[in-house]
């Protein structure tokens, strides 16, 4: 069973690592699919 608040802790932390990938994946346009 989740608690609300861990769930959201951990959507929010999943965010960002995609934010922050994302921003690596622009900067290194030619290496990654994405």
């Amino acid at each position: 069973m989740f608690f609300p608040e861990f769930f959201m802790e951990y959507r929010r932390n999943a965010v960002m690592k995609c934010r922050f990938f994302e921003q690596k994946a622009v900067k290194n346009r030619g290496i990654l699919p994405f």
